[in-house]
């Protein structure tokens, strides 16, 4: 900051302004010899020697500097009204003197308030967006750098330069899309993308050492381009999917299976799916999930979030519900003719519809349906647990083999028989 204010003082407009004022201010006091020319003459020529003799100086620091100039300015000052009350005969005791050298002193304080509020603005240059360090430093203590932070454009940059990252912890700022570049062939050794990763495409890219594989927390795809992987068989190396829109798979004989670690932001239709043989790992869907007619599906994952309706309907081969899944809406288990078990202990804010279910023979003790409880057509099931709390009504037509439904039983509405 010391350097930046000297340049100030010394070479800019504000030097020449000051000599300029000095010399015309004490030009006109000599031609008209007033105590207020006197005093304009006297306060800029102080203003010009000021800056002189605080350069004379050196101060090595900007408290010395700035000290030396409120020193030199006030001596100046004060000198300057003595000699004022001197030649018109002004009065000295009193501190009417020191009234004089303070009127004297003012102008140069406040311009050189000014020079530091301004010179404040000139901070240090920031090197940390410069791609070449001008100044290298001396070979025997080289420049230690922990970690490279880039923009993503930056980053792109980089790479098409084929700089060497010499093994430095590289950060990028946001996501970073590089997808269908041929002249790629390798990414640092040490990664990190605050945000998304694109790099379908690049032929040339290098798969990562078997030792040190890419870790990756999730990776984000556009429901096309969930499609596309799944169709040509990718491996998500049980890592977390995220699929930004609904996905519509309906009737698509191919699909036998899903990323482990799923996660659908929006609808999940996978209607007619024959080859869909089983879900598991982590699925959480934030709209309604649609798996109605997948024949061959025997499970669903223990850890299953629907936020709106889930509908099985129709899927004869599905033997239990496992777990504790949590659906926010209706759930649609009718005509699943192999179903046996249900969840122990669950919990439904919407319909559960259980009709046509034959291979059903009993329900679980802690089972509450804050909706409507659907059982017709189950012919093996034979009663009811006495825990059982349905919030609306329970519809029973069809259960020949059912025993009298006991008194203990909480429902909202009545019984359908």
């Amino acid at each position: 900051m010391l350097n930046s204010l000297e340049q100030i003082e010394g070479h800019g407009w504000s030097s020449h302004l000051k000599n300029l004022g000095a010399i015309s201010s004490v030009g006109y006091s000599v031609f008209q010899p007033t105590p207020l020319s006197l005093i304009t003459a006297l306060a800029l020529s102080i203003l010009a020697v000021s800056q002189k003799l605080t350069q004379w100086a050196c101060p090595k620091s900007l408290t010395q500097h700035v000290v030396t100039k409120l020193v030199i300015t006030l001596s100046l000052a004060f000198i300057s009204a003595v000699a004022l009350s001197a030649l018109f005969g002004f009065p000295v005791a009193g501190g009417a003197v020191f009234v004089q050298a303070a009127c004297i002193a003012l102008p140069t304080l406040v311009v050189y308030c000014i020079e530091l509020i301004l010179d404040s603005r000139n901070k240090a240059p920031d090197i940390s967006s410069h791609k070449t360090l001008v100044v290298s430093p001396p070979e025997d203590k080289p420049l230690e750098l922990t970690e490279i932070t880039l923009k993503p454009k930056e980053f792109s940059s980089a790479l098409q330069e084929q700089r060497d990252s010499h093994h430095h912890q590289v950060d990028v700022t946001g996501s970073s899309h590089l997808s269908y570049n041929k002249d790629l062939t390798s990414l640092p050794e040490k990664l990190t993308v605050d945000g998304n990763l694109k790099i379908e495409g690049c032929t040339s890219l290098k798969s990562p050492p078997e030792d040190e594989p890419l870790e990756l927390t999730e990776i984000k795809l556009k429901p096309k381009e969930f499609l596309l992987a799944l169709q040509e068989q990718r491996d998500f190396h049980h890592h977390q999917v995220i699929v930004t829109g609904s996905l519509h798979l309906s009737y698509k004989e191919e699909i036998t299976a899903l990323p482990e670690n799923l996660k659908v932001c929006g609808d999940l239709k996978l209607m007619g799916c024959e080859g869909l043989e089983s879900l598991h790992g982590n699925l959480s869907v934030e709209g309604d999930v649609w798996l109605n007619e997948c024949i061959q599906l025997t499970s669903l994952p223990e850890n299953l979030e629907v936020g709106g309706n889930l509908n099985l309907m129709g899927c004869r081969s599905l033997v239990s519900l496992s777990g504790k899944p949590m659906i926010g809406g209706n759930v649609d288990l009718s005509r699943c003719t192999g179903l046996t078990h249900l969840p122990i202990e669950w919990t439904l804010k919407g319909d559960l519809n259980l009709n046509g279910c034959t291979g059903l023979k009993a329900l679980p003790e802690k089972l509450s349906v804050e909706g409507n409880l659907k059982i017709e057509g189950c012919k093996s099931l034979k009663s009811l647990p006495e825990t059982l709390r349905v919030g609306t009504g329970l519809y029973a037509k069809g259960c020949r083999d059912l025993e009298p439904i006991s008194d203990k039983i909480y429902i909202g509405d009545r019984v359908y028989r």
